[in-house]
């Protein structure tokens, strides 16, 4: 019974791992195309990043990559790293 409980604990130490780099990793990338793009961005909670351009807010949740539109109130899923920038400049720029 131990061995399972070990592996249990492994398994969400090696998860928990996955979600802390994959959040870096989202959340630098956020800060790059914010930059590139000159948006303004606050830093909501450690998981919910604002993007401002004017009067468009969306709000970025980096770890399961949504999103929200405060204006529109509609949300949905961004499509990966490639799709954020797209989604960025739809949201903000585009609409």
């Amino acid at each position: 019974m131990s061995g399972s409980k070990n592996t249990w604990e492994e398994y969400k130490r090696q998860q928990s791992q996955r979600r802390k780099k994959r959040l870096l990793h989202r959340v630098e990338l956020l800060y790059k195309i914010c930059g590139t793009l000159n948006f303004s961005i606050e830093k909501k909670s450690e998981y919910q990043y604002r993007i401002i351009n004017g009067d468009k807010i969306i709000d970025i949740y980096p770890i399961h990559y949504r999103w929200h539109d405060l204006k529109t109130r509609k949300r949905g899923q961004v499509p990966g790293d490639a799709g954020l920038k797209k989604l960025i400049i739809d949201k903000l720029i585009k609409t």
